[in-house]
């Protein structure tokens, strides 16, 4: 088995890093929200904290999430924001799809 190239992972690393760190600098924020776990790849490749929050379900019956990052070292902040948002929206719900699923 080949071993991974790690100054290829350190270099994607780095490069996740700065992209983040220049977002979150130029606006002046200190996490990021994003719908369902589309957007995931760059926090979690730069090592950050990420988490989601189920606030519902689509069309379809299909659960949906909000995800929330933050800078390294800021998950207490992360923690306190998605329960923050969880009892703020109070949109919480399990799906009908998975009720159903249940009753069987």
């Amino acid at each position: 088995m080949k071993e991974p190239d790690r100054a290829l992972i350190e270099k994607a690393v780095q490069e996740a890093q700065k992209h983040i760190r220049a977002l979150v600098q130029s606006h002046f924020i200190n996490a990021i929200a994003f719908i369902g776990e589309e957007g995931v790849t760059i926090p979690c490749l730069a090592g950050y904290p990420t988490v989601t929050v189920p606030y519902g379900a689509d069309n379809e019956g299909y659960p949906l999430g909000a995800t929330f990052f933050a800078m390294a070292g800021q998950d207490e902040f992360l923690m306190n924001l998605a329960y923050a948002f969880e009892q703020g929206t109070n949109l919480r719900m399990i799906p009908e799809k998975y009720l159903q699923n249940e009753q069987r």
